[in-house]
């Protein structure tokens, strides 16, 4: 470690720079103004891991610290961090080998994770951010983005709270395919408990197994919204049985209700289900059907 510190009337002006270090240390580098809420939470987010390139900037009156928006003085924390876990909050899964930089300026921290993984999934533009280390309610914000296996995003749902807050809806759906995440949380650490919540899954040609008595649903191609508490997707389309259908899914009063219309042919119907009654149909029909 390498410090420059100058003392001068009422003010400080101090530089310090970290070469190497351990990730899971780093709250132990915030003043104690910083308040408990945060240092508990990043002694417990930010684990193993390397730090480097780290560097203390404090110049100013110490009265007016942590010196909001710049003024009157200058408060800031910068450093890198590899191959560290962030268990961002207890009931949500940890992000594995995340590499990204830590950063508190004023009032503000921010950790962005250029990289890391959860489940297999691949994750990229991790934010987690406190706008106002001094409001009364610390306000942690965590976003995110991946792209990777459908079958791992259903497993990072089921293994979340969203997964009990839909009464594991997802919990024996498979899949094959891909897909893409959007998931932001607003988390305020002295409530985890009314964590908001808001997701987007985008899958292009999937193949979905929604149960192991129903045909598979191929050729799936729609965008699910989830939050905390329902599941909304609008014009989901795939094809049943080789036959086109369009689905919409929304919950009401903890029920998921799954609206579907499509076509159906009788040839593929008399392979599927080899009921006798097939044998004096041919032709096709078009169907509507509601599941709660």
């Amino acid at each position: 470690v390498d410090y420059i510190f100058c003392a001068h009337g009422n003010g400080i002006d101090m530089q310090a720079r970290l070469t190497r270090g351990s990730g899971e240390a780093v709250w132990r580098y915030m003043p104690l103004v910083v308040s408990k809420n945060v240092r508990d939470w990043l002694r417990g987010a930010i684990i193993g891991g390397k730090a480097s390139d780290a560097t203390l900037r404090l110049r100013g009156d110490l009265w007016n610290f942590p010196f909001r928006d710049g003024k009157d003085g200058l408060f800031e924390v910068r450093g890198k961090f590899q191959e560290a876990k962030l268990r961002y909050a207890a009931a949500w899964p940890e992000i594995n080998d995340i590499s990204g930089e830590l950063l508190f300026s004023g009032q503000r921290m921010l950790i962005t994770g250029k990289s890391g993984q959860s489940f297999g999934v691949k994750l990229r533009d991790v934010r987690a951010e406190i706008a106002d280390l001094e409001q009364a309610d610390e306000l942690l914000m965590v976003s995110g983005k991946a792209a990777g296996p459908t079958a791992d995003f259903l497993r990072f749902i089921e293994a979340s709270p969203v997964g009990e807050r839909i009464d594991h809806f997802t919990e024996d759906m498979r899949a094959e395919g891909n897909g893409e995440l959007d998931l932001k949380l607003n988390l305020p650490l002295r409530r985890l408990s009314s964590a908001k919540i808001d997701g987007g899954f985008r899958f292009d040609g999937n193949r979905l197994v929604v149960d192991a008595d129903l045909p598979p649903l191929t050729e799936v191609r729609g965008a699910l919204r989830f939050s905390g508490d329902h599941l909304d997707a609008r014009g989901i389309r795939g094809n049943l049985l080789g036959m086109p259908l369009t689905v919409d899914i929304r919950t009401t009063e903890g029920n998921v209700q799954v609206n579907a219309s499509g076509e159906a042919s009788i040839a593929t119907l008399r392979q599927q289900f080899p009921h006798p009654i097939f044998d004096h149909l041919s032709g096709g029909a078009k169907w509507t059907g509601t599941v709660r």
